[in-house]
């Protein structure tokens, strides 16, 4: 009874200073997880980082998970989340959830049995503290659902001494929205900062960067967040593709490009010897060597971030734009856009290879698509290569015979509808994949945040 009693005393104190430590966040002390969307005032770095867990409950549902471990003077701190493909704070799902979740946890431990539980929220989410006891010692589990996402914190409670402190610690977890968010972003932007081109003019040309992204208006900021439907549902899940920054001559002058949610390239833009161009620090992927002994750990090389500068080319068939190429520096092409005003089409390719690991020189994937008189999309055709090829024998007289190849493609359509801002400018796109058999069936929606200059 007695060591109830004290679960439930530490139960309400943990929901007590949940909202008082809220307002009396160490910005300085806070941890913050981008991708987890959360922050937590942990006193030191954390010991142990497991990204990409394919976490998977006793009822069969499974979430792409991550978990942290912190050490906390002789406790353990663990917070971990996990996101679904449903809606966890629906009424009909919301208790068997967290009453599942629970149970699961607690079977995971030997001899494990709960001392004491209490519902809770946090920020208007739903959730449980709860205290179990099992051979390894005490536990406290934090649980809370937010749309289609759980997050569990665990404290181990092995100091009596230290046990308040603690759950005050553990007790300053917060959800973060984009807008708190966005200093973090910045700073792991910053990280990939390269240094910037020269400041000398490059040969002036008749349409602008803002132009050339089919912009109205003198705009300042963009930045593209993508979310994919479950479904037919959206749960405002989104994850950050790409921020482009604007000069007040409707320039280009810095664009970062996301992978995964994350910062994966910085470009600064400029010119050099009169050619437009960008000089782009890329975050390259790890080395991994599978370890031939499973009881080993595989062997992994990190790679520092890459420098590398890409001209771009323009041509025009008098003040109209025809064509955009991105040349890397060791003279491949990268990117290409060309404009068929007549067909209303935009032809889009690019080097796949390049963009995850900085080098080779792929098969390049293009997208067909159908425009407006805006010059927004309506229609886009994907063609990516299928790694199958047809063979083609010709004769040539006197030479004899040479063999020829075509490259087989894969294809995808997505259809596009869009909502507008005051100045014309998209800031929602709803795509629909065409899937045989099915018609047009609900993919994704892309977000764009623009401002403007005064």
């Amino acid at each position: 009874m007695i060591r109830r009693l004290t679960m439930i005393a530490l139960a309400v104190l943990a929901m007590g200073t949940v909202q008082r430590l809220h307002s009396q966040q160490n910005q300085a002390e806070e941890f913050v997880s981008v991708l987890g969307r959360f922050g937590i005032a942990m006193p030191a770095p954390y010991v142990d980082y497991r990204p990409f867990i394919e976490f998977r409950t006793s009822s069969g549902q499974k979430f792409s998970s991550a978990s942290y471990r912190w050490a906390l003077d002789s406790d353990q701190v663990v917070v971990s989340y996990g996101a679904g493909s449903v809606n966890l704070e629906d009424p009909s799902r919301r208790d068997s959830f967290l009453t599942g979740m629970r149970n699961d946890y607690v079977s995971k431990a030997a001899h494990g049995s709960v001392l004491a539980e209490k519902q809770t929220t946090l920020a208007g989410h739903p959730g449980m503290i709860f205290g179990m006891e099992s051979d390894a010692g005490r536990v406290m589990v934090w649980l809370y659902v937010a749309r289609n996402r759980f997050y569990l914190m665990s404290l181990s409670l092995s100091d009596p001494s230290k046990t308040e402190s603690h759950v005050k610690t553990v007790s300053t977890f917060r959800l973060m929205s984009q807008d708190e968010l966005e200093p973090r972003y910045r700073k792991l932007s910053d990280l990939l900062r390269p240094p910037p081109l020269t400041d000398e003019a490059p040969i002036k040309r008749p349409t602008t960067d803002v132009q050339d992204a089919r912009l109205t208006g003198k705009v300042k900021a963009v930045i593209t967040e993508e979310e994919k439907f479950e479904g037919t549902e959206l749960f405002d899940d989104r994850v950050r593709t790409s921020v482009d920054l604007y000069d007040e001559a409707g320039n280009l002058s810095e664009s970062d490009q996301y992978s995964g949610g994350l910062p994966q390239a910085v470009r600064l833009y400029g010119s050099v010897k009169g050619d437009r161009a960008y000089r782009e620090m890329r975050r390259l992927p790890d080395i991994v060597l599978a370890a031939s002994d499973p009881k080993k750990k595989d062997n992994v090389t990190k790679q520092g971030p890459e420098v590398k500068i890409f001209k771009i080319k323009y041509k025009y068939n008098g003040d109209q734009l025809t064509e955009i190429r991105v040349i890397r520096d060791d003279g491949e092409e990268f990117e290409k856009y060309v404009f068929l005003r007549k067909e209303n089409k935009v032809e889009h390719t690019f080097d796949p290879a390049y963009v995850i690991f900085g080098a080779m020189n792929f098969a390049k994937p293009k997208v067909i698509s159908l425009i407006d008189d805006k010059g927004n999309a309506i229609e886009d055709t994907l063609l990516s290569p299928s790694g199958k090829v047809d063979y083609e024998s010709h004769s040539i007289p006197g030479a004899g015979y040479i063999q020829d190849y075509k490259r087989r493609y894969d294809s995808e359509k997505f259809k596009y509808r869009y909502e507008f801002d005051q100045q014309g400018n998209w800031i929602k796109r709803i795509a629909t994949a065409v899937v045989a058999g099915k018609g047009e069936v609900p993919d994704h929606v892309t977000y764009r945040n623009i401002s403007y200059h005064p």
